[in-house]
C-alpha cells in the first residue's frame, strides 16, 4: 500500500460520514488486497462520531482529507478525485467492502484489455446475522446476463437495457482516471442518487468497457443507509435534479443511432421517479417547498416537472440544429396529437418557442384542444412564415405529401 508515491495503480476513494462502526472493516478490505500500488483516500465528510479516530491508526498507509461541514458523498468523491494519483480510480462506500484479491484481478483486466472501465457484480451482507447473499439473476446489479466481450459504453447500455438490468451504482466499476478527467463531469453536489447521471454520462462516452461475471463488491445492509432508507422528498428532488443534468448533457446533440436507446433508458429512470413520487405521503404543493437548490434554472425545471408528475417527465433530446431551424420561423405547428407530440410541446415551451397548435390528418376522434392549443387539420395551417414539426413515427410519406399539397414546404422531424 502507498500513501503518496509514483506508479500508483489504483486510487480508492472512500467518502465517510458517521460510519465509526464500519470504516475499519472497509479499509481493511482494501489493505488486504494482494496488489501493490494502491492509494487509499479517505474523505471525512463532516462526521460527528468517532470515524476520524477510528482511521487514525491507518494514517501511515492512507491519505486523509477532512472538513467540518457535511457536504454529501458527491462532494467527497469530487475532492477525492482531485487528489487521486492512480492510473485508475475506484469509488468505494465507507460502510461496504471488497472481496480479497478483487483489485489485483480487475487491474490486470484493465491493463491487458486497455479499458476505460471494468464492471463487476456485488453480493449483500446482512448486518444482523453477517451472512452473505449472492444476488438472484433477476436483480439489476447481477451482470450474468451481459456479455464479457469488450464493447463501447453505449453498447453496454443497450445490452443491459435489452436484458432489463440497468444499474448505475458508482461502486460497480473501476475507471481509467485519464478518461474521467477528459470527460470532466463531476458528481452533482447536494443530491442523492448522484450516481445515475454520472454513470450514464461516462458510459455513453466510453470507448472500451467490459463486464466481469464476478461478485467482487460486498454491500452492507444496515439501518440508516441512504440506499435502504424509505423514500423522502429529497429522493424525488435529487432525481429531478439528476434528470435536469442528463438533459443538459444531451441537448447539445446526441448520435441519432443512440437516441432510441437513450430515450428508453430515460423512461426507466422516469419510472423510478414515479415510484418515489407515489410512495411519498405529501402533496405536490408540499414538495414545492423543497425547491431551494439555489440555481434558478434548476429550480424552474423541478417546478415544471412537478406540474407534470402524473405524466413525468420529458427529457430534452432535441438536436440543437432542430431548435435553431425552428427559431427561424414565426409560426410553429406540431404534427401529431399523441404522447410524442405532447412531449415536443413541453420541450419547445422550455426553449421559449411558441407553438400555434397541433395538426392531425382528421379531426374525427381527436379533441378540439390539447393543453391549451388548438387541434386542426393541414388546410387550417397559416402557411405564411411557418414550419411543421412532425412528431409521429408512422405514415411520414403521406404526411409530407399532404403538407406539400397544401403549400407547406417547411417541415422537420422530431424523431
Amino acid at each position: 500500500m502507498c500513501k503518496q508515491q509514483n506508479n500508483v495503480k489504483i486510487s480508492v476513494i472512500i467518502p465517510m460520514f458517521n460510519i465509526e462502526q464500519y470504516i475499519e472493516e472497509c479499509i481493511d478490505s482494501v489493505l488486504n488486497q494482494n496488489i501493490d500500488g494502491i492509494q487509499i483516500i479517505c474523505v471525512n465528510d463532516g462526521s460527528v462520531d468517532d470515524t476520524l479516530k477510528k482511521i487514525d491508526k491507518y494514517k501511515e498507509n492512507i491519505t486523509i482529507i477532512s472538513y467540518d461541514d457535511n457536504k454529501g458523498a458527491s462532494h467527497a468523491r469530487n475532492i477525492g478525485l482531485q487528489n487521486a494519483i492512480g492510473e485508475y480510480v475506484y469509488f468505494l462506500d465507507g460502510d461496504d467492502m471488497l472481496v480479497r484479491g478483487a483489485l489485483n484481478k480487475l487491474y490486470k483486466i484493465l491493463v491487458e484489455d486497455d479499458l476505460d472501465a471494468v464492471f463487476f457484480g456485488r453480493m449483500n451482507i446482512n448486518e444482523l446475522d453477517r451472512k452473505i447473499y449472492h444476488l438472484d439473476n433477476n436483480v439489476n446489479y447481477n451482470f450474468t446476463h451481459t456479455s464479457e466481450l469488450i464493447m463501447t459504453g453505449k453498447e453496454l447500455l443497450k445490452e443491459r437495457l435489452l436484458a432489463k438490468k440497468l444499474s448505475f451504482g458508482v461502486w460497480q466499476a473501476i475507471w481509467r482516471k485519464e478518461f474521467l478527467l477528459g470527460v470532466d463531469t463531476p458528481f452533482i453536489e447536494g443530491i442523492i442518487h448522484e450516481d445515475i447521471p454520472w454513470t450514464l454520462r461516462h458510459l455513453s462516452l466510453a470507448n472500451r468497457v467490459k463486464v466481469i461475471h464476478k461478485d467482487f463488491y460486498i454491500r452492507r445492509y444496515r439501518e440508516g443507509s441512504i440506499t435502504v432508507s424509505e423514500y423522502k422528498s429529497h429522493n424525488l428532488i435529487s432525481l429531478l435534479v439528476g434528470l435536469y443534468h442528463i438533459n443538459t448533457y444531451y441537448k447539445s446533440g446526441i448520435e441519432m443511432s443512440f437516441m432510441p436507446i437513450f430515450r428508453d433508458i430515460v423512461e426507466l429512470i422516469i419510472d423510478f421517479v414515479r415510484e418515489v413520487y407515489d410512495s411519498l405521503d405529501c402533496s405536490i404543493d408540499e414538495l414545492k417547498n423543497h425547491l431551494h437548490t439555489g440555481i434558478q434554472e434548476i429550480d424552474d425545471y423541478i417546478y415544471i416537472s412537478m406540474a407534470y408528475l402524473k405524466r413525468i417527465y420529458v427529457i430534452d433530446t432535441l438536436d440543437t440544429s432542430i431548435i435553431e431551424k425552428l427559431k427561424q420561423y414565426n409560426k410553429i405547428y406540431i404534427y401529431g396529437a399523441g404522447k410524442v407530440a405532447k412531449d415536443a410541446l413541453l420541450i419547445l415551451s422550455r426553449r421559449s418557442l411558441v407553438v400555434r397548435g397541433f395538426v392531425v390528418s382528421d379531426l374525427h376522434g381527436n379533441p378540439p384542444v390539447i393543453q391549451g392549443h388548438r387541434v386542426m387539420e393541414v388546410p387550417d395551417i397559416d402557411t405564411d412564415d411557418s414550419i411543421v414539426l412532425i412528431a409521429v413515427k408512422s405514415h411520414r410519406k403521406q404526411i409530407e405529401q399532404n403538407l406539400i399539397k397544401h403549400n407547406i414546404q417547411s417541415f422537420i422531424y422530431y424523431l
